[in-house]
């Protein structure tokens, strides 16, 4: 069951994005984690970069090693998780000459601090919009190279994938919400929950 609304493929500000909680191979995500992560993603491209983005389906992140361009930032508090932002190299660079109104040709530092700067936004924005589980954010850390593997705080690992005009990326997060003390967390609250 995908987490997208019958009919709706572009991504638009501020339209809710999922109907209705999903499942994918048995495990049940909370659409209130996923939301404000695809609208951040999709605000940043269609606002900063003047490229809006495309929503492919939803599951879980394949375990292997990634490549390209990735930028990682830890989220803490009532909520602990990850999310990654995978780009490839093209698109990487394309992202970054146009945040930086300047033409890049080759992956460097200002590619890399552009990615970091990307997956800060993204987690910023949603950070906002889950205020009520009081969260804050790791700093953000960019991994280039052919391969590369992400830790991520928790599992499994839901993959958005997400296609640009410059190319297809993918949103890769785990998160899981923490109990208040003495307080266990409703299987409704934990994304994801296995069932």
């Amino acid at each position: 069951m995908p987490v997208v609304c019958p009919n709706q493929n572009r991504l638009q500000m501020g339209l809710s994005l999922a109907c209705q909680p999903a499942k994918f191979w048995g495990i049940r995500v909370d659409v209130r984690f996923v939301n404000p992560i695809i609208r951040a993603a999709t605000s940043l491209f269609t606002q900063m970069l003047r490229s809006p983005l495309d929503l492919g389906k939803p599951g879980l992140a394949p375990r292997r090693p990634y490549s390209g361009v990735t930028g990682v930032i830890d989220i803490r508090g009532g909520i602990v998780g990850t999310i990654a932002l995978n780009l490839s190299n093209h698109l990487a660079i394309a992202a970054a000459s146009t945040m930086r109104e300047e033409k890049i040709r080759e992956v460097n530092t200002e590619v890399i601090d552009a990615i970091g700067e990307m997956v800060n936004i993204i987690a910023g924005q949603a950070k906002s919009e889950l205020a009520a589980h009081q969260l804050s954010l790791g700093l953000p850390t960019v991994l280039k190279d052919r391969l590369h593997i992400v830790r991520f705080s928790g599992t499994p690992v839901v993959r958005v994938p997400l296609y640009s005009k410059w190319g297809p990326l993918t949103i890769d997060f785990s998160m899981i919400a923490q109990p208040n003390r003495g307080q266990k967390v409703p299987a409704r609250m934990a994304v994801p929950v296995i069932r």
